[in-house]
């Protein structure tokens, strides 16, 4: 019995990480209806939007291995907020459309259900039958294939001294995004945050430190439990003072975000000064790390 009010209590603290905030699903309309891998789809989301807060288009698309996002509109039509999303799905069944945050509105609840062509089938999957070859056909495409997959192990070896310099300039040029972004945030922010109220400042300013740490390691930081988040820090961070302090700052995000606790702009400020000085600790601490790879 225990174990089984554990287990609730852990599903419950997971989904309260990124619920809906500030809006209500109304309705859904998916055109088509019925849609397969590959296919382009319209999704329509009615929103019934809360009092005094505002849609707003991200700042960018959301990326994920298995959806491409075109594009995203915000319509308004007799008081009723329309979000209107054009995306294509690469994997067949239900699953939970990726995280939108959409200015000061987090949505979180919208399942999409992409459909697959071996499903509709009355028999099973027969597979494609063998084409004729002419003679020597599967002894080129060998080759070719050979040549495609050792040739570019070839040119890296080939490289020799460049070949550090590259990894370089691709690591870089990887990780330059995230940080821009966070810092892109926190300015906007510092402009705000004396005519913004707590809860949505926290609530910005939690999934943005979040998304940044996920992006920067290889833990799933949105998904965690705030509980958890202080080893995690640790592991990432390698300093403890800095991983007490951004846990501290993420408990107290919690408790303005649940609760009707408020803080002054100067611990706001506090705040942004804080999660600048980590994120230009681990970025230094990355950069670190490459250079002693590259030395060895």
């Amino acid at each position: 019995m225990r174990n089984s009010i554990l287990f609730i209590f852990l599903i419950l603290s997971l989904t309260a990480v990124y619920a809906d905030t500030g809006i209500r699903v109304k309705d859904t309309v998916f055109i088509p209806k019925e849609y397969y891998v590959g296919d382009k789809v319209e999704l329509r989301i009615k929103l019934d939007v809360e009092s005094n807060y505002r849609l707003q288009l991200p700042s960018a698309l959301p990326s994920s291995s298995w959806i491409d996002i075109n594009s995203i509109e915000i319509t308004d039509n007799n008081k009723v907020s329309e979000l209107r999303i054009v995306f294509t799905s690469f994997i067949p069944g239900t699953r939970s459309f990726p995280t939108l945050f959409l200015g000061e509105v987090i949505l979180n609840s919208v399942k999409i259900h992409t459909s697959s062509l071996i499903e509709i089938r009355e028999g099973g999957f027969i597979g494609i039958e063998d084409q004729l070859l002419l003679p020597g056909t599967k002894l080129g495409l060998s080759i070719i294939v050979g040549i495609l997959f050792i040739g570019p192990i070839l040119i890296i070896l080939l490289l020799g001294p460049f070949r550090r310099k590259i990894a370089k300039v691709l690591k870089n040029n990887i990780g330059r995004s995230p940080i821009s972004k966070l810092n892109k945030l926190l300015r906007e922010l510092d402009d705000q945050r004396t005519g913004i109220s707590c809860r949505r400042f926290y609530i910005r300013l939690s999934a943005a430190v979040r998304e940044y740490m996920s992006k920067r390691s290889d833990l799933d930081f949105i998904t965690m439990t705030t509980s958890d988040i202080e080893i995690a820090l640790i592991q990432v961070l390698g300093h403890r003072e800095y991983s007490s302090m951004l846990t501290d700052m993420m408990k107290l995000s919690d408790t303005i975000k649940f609760g009707k606790v408020t803080t002054a702009d100067k611990k706001k400020m506090d705040d942004i000064e804080l999660i600048k000085n980590i994120s230009k600790f681990l970025e230094e601490k990355i950069k670190s790390n490459d250079k002693s790879r590259s030395s060895v």
